[in-house]
Parts: structure tokens; C-alpha cells; sequence
């Protein structure tokens, strides 16, 4: 059985602290192991113009009711997730050919859509190791320029000097819960940074919701943590059997933290959008998740209605998952995914903490954003998954040490608490895992939905991938992440403890750049109109091309210039509006500066692709593009921020 931790690894930053014990999180099972399941989520099909249209969205009970007698399977309501989407209680709980033989059963009858597994997800952290019990702060290393040493880390300063922030674009974090009382969050209504929320974890139909909820109740509008401890009492009840004892994580309040902790206070540190507001939902209970309330979840913070809670008046645009398991993305997560991807929802989630090939669920759905995660120097960290479905790099903490007893440095530092069961003092802390890289990307995200809030996912997905800074150099000690030979020995150990060096094909497109992302977030106006007929087969693909409402201020001027690419290439403006840009193969960053009638100067930079054709050996010029710049449709009056 594959075994994942989590790492409770604290230290004070501004903040009185203690060390807390590490807690070690329960085994998570691969697909195919024996893992019982006391749940299945069932989605009726669409029955209007038969005459059940109607009862389908308000009698839904009877359908249930009607489909546990046909098939002889006794199931009660444990949620639901929508009006056609329920989560349902097994009689006992049944595994491998008994649970397949079930769900096949379900499947087939008529009413049904489908029938699967209500799954168990898990916060992602990494293993506990002895080595490892002290922790000295680095800072938040993460967040600042690159430079030598930290070659990974994201710059937000540059991003910062075009946005902080909207209040607008909100952050939803799927997660164990919210702390209204932490400094460096507190309450929107306060002037913090959490909205309201909801509470996810828990439901009707067993006394089994209420011990996973931890709170002493259902669904329910406060989405607090109440600490999601194991101890030796909780082993022993069959539902946590397979749970590690251990203190409680509090992560859901170390991920708000990196998204948007109060920044420029004096006090604590420093969150990703100063001024973007966070949406805790809470997901996660003692040790375990169940998939019907993540998705319950991802629905209502998306904005879509889900039965029996209320409706969310604070909807977000991006959605942090830092949890999951390896397994395949069931259709429940598909048709989530794509629900969100309709109302322009992206959704962002951790690679997961198993150092395996494969990215966990749901980060290995489509649409989803997958995140794994960087050592300080750039190569992948060893309890990082890795492979093709990854989509970008970014910080995820790493230890380095001398000896047994020297200090953790570099990980990942945010708000926190010491409270080994109930919440105690407020503190900020370090941690280590791929939940912490996600909200990184999440966060940039924001910032740069806050500078072009008409972007699409499809162009948020892309400009992340285009302005990513390339992997560093190979460390001649480590083999590449995509080498056949980096594989596990027969106890199971990949080489170098997993550390690897990252590839396109193994950590995503490159290593997130906040400073470029958010840049590239452009609303101008820019249409290629070539290339010209002169030369046949080379091509080229620009970033940008949209329209836009009409603005608030006029633009007065605009000039292109190249700011990285091969030489040759080069401007002219043979008519009003329209510049000419030619230029030899390769990859070119165009910037559009532009000044607007209020007196605001400001720049965008748009991505050129030239491919020559495959006969031409790369060379050649690029036959003439027109880009034009449509006047007026640039709206700039927006606040204007110093660090």
C-alpha cells in the first residue's frame, strides 16, 4: 500500500510559536488496491419530456428509493451534489470484485448515468522524517526575485509592480477549513481577507459523517477548522483504521496564507494577491475527504446551485485543490471540471506527494491546472509527482541538511498555528509539499484574472505556460525526470531519494514566473493579419488576439519593440494602427507599450512563435505579420501600485 505523509514542520516568524510534533498522514491507496468504500455517487439521467422532469429535481429521494429496490441494493442518502448527482450510503462497506460487481449494476439500470466509487482524497504533504525535527526560518524565499540560490523562486515583486490584486477575483480554497482569528487573514467584513464560506464535511444518513466532520455537526455555514488530529481511539474504530495517529495539520490556513496573506502590515508575511479575498470551503475532515463533498464543494464555489445549501453570493474565478490520490479522474470530477470551465472557473490542483510517474486526482483531469514542485535549485523535489500531465513547476520546500540534528531550511513559510487538536496560537510556520507549490500558481492566477478579468481559461492556461522561465541547467549528480532509468529499485527507493532533473515532459511546460504571467495578462487589442503570401511554408502563432468592451480612457500612443528573440527581427509602421513586424525563426517576446488620455503609461508583452518549415533547416526570414492595435479598445485606469 502506497504510504503518504503529511509534515508538521512550524517556526515563528513575527509571531510567537512552538514546535509541534509532525503528523503523519494515512496511507493513501493506488487504483486497483483493496481499499473498502462505504459510499458510491450515483447520477441519474436527464428524464425531461417523460413526465419526470419535474419530480427528478424535487423528489429525487423516490428515484433513489426505486433504484436501491430494482437492483437490490440498499442505499440511502448520504448528500447531494446537484439535483441529479447524489452521494449515496452502502448497507457495509464493499471492495474489490463485490464493489465493481455493484457499480457495474447500477450503471445498467436506465436511470443511471453512472454509477462509481465515492472515493477518499487526502490533503497532499510529504513523509515525516526523523531527520528532520527542527526548523529554522528562511524567509519567504519563495517569493522573491530568482537569482543564484533561489533559482525557483516566482518573483512576485515584478508582479506586484502591475497588480496587488483585486477585490473582485476571489480565491476559492478547498481545504480542512479557515482560522477567522489568524492576523494575517481574519474576516473580509473586518477588513481580512476570508469571505464567509461554507462547510462541506459531514451529511445525513450516519453517525460516521459526524466523526469525519470533527465538528460536532453537518453541512453548515461555518467552515472553521476544528483540527483534524488521529489519535489511538480513532484507530480503532474500523472508519480510521487505516489512519496514522497524529496531531492536526491546519492546512487549509498555510494555503490561504500563500495566496493571500495581509501583505505590506508590518506583521507576518506576505501573501501572493495583497488585495485578493479568499472563499474557505471546507472539504476536508479527520484524515479524509470524500469525493462528493470535494465536489460539492467545487460546484458551490464555482457559483452553481447545490441542493440544501445556500446560494454563494462571493463566487470565485480560481479554485485551489491541495489534495488528492493516485487514481484515474472519475466522470464525477469531469463533469465538475467542465461546469466550472463553463462560467470560467479554473481549477488548480497538486500533482500529489507520492514521487510517483503519474499525477494524482483530480490534477490529472482536463481543464485542470497540475502542479508539482521545485527544490530551491530548480530540480524536482523528491516526493513530487511527476509526468506528462503535469502542467507547470513551481517552489514546494525542501530540507537541507547537514547532520541528524541541523535545521530545516527552505520550505515553504505561511500562516499557521501550534494547536495540537483545537486551534492554538496563531503563528507562521514552514512546510514542505505540493499543497503548497498549487496555491503559488493559484495565486498568480488571480493576479492575473485582476489585470484582465475577461481572460478565458484556455488563455489563462496558456500565457502560464508561455511565461514560465526554463528549467536550470542538468545537475550532472541527477538524472533527468524523464530518463528510462529513473525508476524505482526493488524496495520501492527512486535514485537520489527522487530528486530528478526536470524536463517539459516530466514538471510541466517550466517553472512559474508571476512577474511574466502576470504581465502577459494583457487586455489589448492586437490581430495578426499575415503572414504575407512572399513565403509559403513558415508559420507563426501570437498571443493575444481578442476583443474587448470599450474602455475607460482613450490611448493617445503605442509603440512595439522586441524584448527577447533571435536577431533580425524588426518594426516598421507603414500606415496608422498597423505595424509590421518580420523576423527569423525562433521564439520572440513583443512588448506594447502605450500611454492612454488620463496621462498612464503601461506595457504588455505578447508571445511570437515563428516555425520555419522542416526542409528550411530552422532558418529563414518570417514573411511580414500586420499587427494592429485597434485604438480605444485598451482600458488602463486602473490603480497603480509601488512595492
Amino acid at each position: 500500500m502506497n504510504r503518504k505523509w503529511t509534515c508538521g514542520w512550524l517556526a515563528a516568524l513575527g509571531l510567537a510559536a512552538l514546535a509541534v510534533p509532525a503528523l503523519a498522514e494515512p496511507p493513501r491507496p493506488k487504483p486497483g488496491t483493496d481499499e473498502a468504500t462505504p459510499r458510491v455517487i450515483v447520477k441519474f439521467r436527464d428524464q425531461a419530456g417523460s413526465g419526470f422532469a419535474a419530480r427528478q429535481a424535487f423528489d429525487f429521494r423516490s428515484r433513489i428509493g426505486e433504484l436501491s429496490a430494482r437492483q437490490a441494493v440498499p442505499l440511502r442518502l448520504a448528500r447531494s451534489v446537484s439535483e441529479r448527482t447524489h452521494a449515496l450510503w452502502l448497507e457495509q462497506p464493499l471492495r474489490g470484485r463485490e464493489l465493481d460487481r455493484m457499480l457495474s449494476r447500477l450503471a445498467a439500470d436506465p436511470s443511471v448515468e453512472y454509477a462509481v466509487a465515492d472515493r477518499r482524497k487526502y490533503r497532499a504533504a510529504i513523509p515525516n522524517d526523523p531527520l528532520f525535527n527542527q526548523v529554522q526560518e528562511t524567509g519567504q524565499w519563495w517569493l522573491t526575485a530568482p537569482n543564484s540560490t533561489f533559482v525557483s523562486a516566482i518573483d512576485g515583486p515584478s508582479a506586484w509592480d502591475l497588480t496587488i490584486g483585486n477585490p473582485d477575483v476571489v480565491v476559492a480554497v478547498l481545504d480542512t477549513g479557515a482560522m477567522f482569528e489568524h492576523p494575517d487573514l481574519g474576516r473580509a467584513e473586518q477588513g481580512g481577507k476570508f469571505l464567509p464560506g461554507y462547510d462541506f464535511v459531514g451529511g445525513t444518513g450516519s453517525a460516521d459523517a459526524v466523526k469525519i466532520a470533527n465538528d460536532g455537526d453537518g453541512r453548515d455555514p461555518d467552515p472553521s477548522d476544528p483540527g483534524d488530529w488521529v489519535d489511538l481511539s480513532d484507530q480503532r474504530d474500523p472508519l480510521f483504521s487505516g489512519c496514522e495517529v497524529g496531531d492536526s495539520s491546519w492546512h487549509g490556513v498555510h494555503i490561504a496564507g500563500i495566496i493571500g496573506a495581509r501583505s505590506n502590515n508590518g506583521t507576518g508575511g506576505a501573501g501572493i494577491g495583497w488585495s485578493t479575498p479568499i472563499l474557505p470551503v471546507r472539504v476536508l475532515g479527520k484524515c479524509f475527504g470524500f469525493d462528493s463533498d470535494i465536489i460539492a464543494g467545487m460546484r458551490w464555489a464555482a457559483g452553481l446551485q447545490v441542493p440544501g445549501a445556500p446560494a454563494n453570493t462571493t463566487p470565485a474565478r480560481v479554485v485551489n485543490l491541495s489534495l488528492g490520490s493516485l487514481e484515474t479522474c472519475t466522470a464525477p470530477y469531469v463533469n465538475a471540471v467542465e461546469e466550472l470551465r463553463q462560467r470560467s472557473v479554473l481549477v488548480v490542483a497538486a500533482a500529489g506527494n507520492d514521487g510517483a510517474g503519474e499525477v494524482s486526482s483530480p490534477g490529472n483531469c482536463p481543464g485542470v491546472v497540475s502542479v508539482t514542485s521545485l527544490r530551491h535549485v530548480g530540480t524536482k523535489v523528491g516526493f513530487a509527482n511527476y509526468g506528462p500531465n503535469v502542467t507547470i513547476a513551481a517552489p514546494g520546500g525542501n530540507c537541507v541538511n547537514i547532520g541528524p540534528h541541523d535545521p530545516c531550511l527552505y520550505p515553504i513559510v505561511s500562516a499557521d498555528n501550534d494547536g495540537t487538536r483545537q486551534p492554538g496560537s496563531m503563528i507562521y510556520g514552514g512546510k514542505l509539499g505540493t499543497s503548497f507549490s498549487t496555491p503559488m500558481v493559484a495565486g498568480v492566477a488571480a493576479l492575473m484574472l485582476s489585470r484582465d478579468p475577461l481572460m478565458t481559461n484556455e488563455e489563462l492556461i496558456e500565457r502560464l505556460r508561455l511565461t514560465t522561465r526554463v528549467f536550470p541547467v542538468a545537475d550532472p549528480e541527477l538524472l533527468s525526470c524523464s530518463d528510462p532509468k529513473f525508476t524505482p529499485d526493488e524496495q520501492g527507493n527512486l535514485p537520489n531519494d527522487g530528486q530528478c532533473n526536470c524536463t517539459s515532459t516530466s514538471c510541466g511546460e517550466g517553472m512559474l514566473d508571476a512577474g511574466q504571467a502576470v504581465r502577459a495578462a494583457t487586455n489589448a487589442v492586437a490581430i495578426v493579419y499575415g503572414p504575407s503570401s512572399a513565403t509559403s511554408a513558415q508559420t507563426a502563432r501570437f498571443d493575444g488576439s481578442r476583443s474587448l468592451p470599450a474602455p475607460r480612457q482613450q490611448l493617445t500612443s503605442y509603440r512595439w519593440s522586441i524584448v527577447a528573440g533571435p536577431a533580425g527581427g524588426s518594426f516598421s509602421a507603414p500606415a496608422e494602427a498597423i505595424t509590421q513586424f518580420s523576423g527569423n525563426a525562433g521564439r520572440y517576446t513583443l512588448r506594447l507599450t502605450v500611454t492612454d488620455s488620463a496621462g498612464t503609461l503601461d506595457s504588455y508583452d505578447f508571445l511570437l512563435e515563428v516555425s520555419a518549415p522542416a526542409d528550411s533547416g530552422g532558418g529563414g526570414a518570417l514573411p511580414l505579420l500586420h499587427l494592429a492595435l485597434l485604438a480605444g479598445a485598451l482600458a488602463l485606469s486602473r490603480r497603480r501600485f509601488s512595492r
